[in-house]
């Protein structure tokens, strides 16, 4: 959040509200009009104060850290006296709290049901690749346990896989090989030439 936001927050006279969403997918159904999303979604209503006391503010950036990333607040290195004084923290006394989910099949009207159209449910969620380490902060140990395996609930872990290169090239082979079934034939250069850069790189 913005120093501008998080001054305004506190500087309202009738409260805030924050609001805060989650796509979890895409509801298809055969009618358009029946077409929704499942969601999760929470509103809070409140003061916001800001937090001034040194100790709380420390405390409160630690809570949101090891809430993030547990483990990583006793690893990497705390925050200076001038970076405190830069970062704006904020704490809101909840007034109302409402919350709404949306989780399910679509839902159609009976006269629709025999439509020859797909219908249900595109599922959304987030994905968590392996740390990629940098060249950007001097030496870099071994990437911690705590920071390779991370997760979080409901979310999913890519895995890399070492075919994936293989992949590729079967994807990059067919797609030439249907521009030849259209009639492109031009496109036989450029497979005998990825070929040969393939060839090049595996060697």
């Amino acid at each position: 959040v913005s120093t501008q936001s998080t001054w305004a927050l506190t500087k309202a006279q009738n409260g805030c509200c924050v609001c805060v969403s989650m796509m979890d997918g895409f509801v298809l159904a055969k009618s358009m009009f029946h077409h929704s999303i499942n969601y999760r979604s929470v509103v809070i209503f409140g003061e916001a104060q800001p937090v001034d006391d040194p100790d709380e503010k420390m405390k409160g950036l630690e809570v949101i850290s090891e809430h993030l990333l547990p483990g990583r607040w006793k690893e990497g290195r705390a925050p200076t006296e001038s970076e405190m004084i830069s970062t704006k923290v904020v704490k809101i006394n909840l007034r109302e709290v409402s919350t709404k989910v949306r989780n399910g099949p679509p839902s159609d009207d009976v006269q629709d049901y025999n439509l020859p159209v797909w219908a249900g449910i595109i599922p959304l969620n987030i994905a968590v690749g392996s740390p990629q380490d940098t060249s950007n902060c001097g030496p870099i140990p071994k990437c911690p346990s705590y920071l390779k395996n991370y997760t979080r609930p409901n979310w999913i872990r890519i895995k890399k896989s070492r075919y994936g290169f293989v992949r590729n090239l079967v994807s990059s082979s067919l797609m030439l090989l249907l521009g030849l079934l259209a009639g492109h034939f031009g496109v036989i250069n450029n497979f005998c030439r990825i070929l040969r850069i393939t060839s090049t790189k595996l060697h």
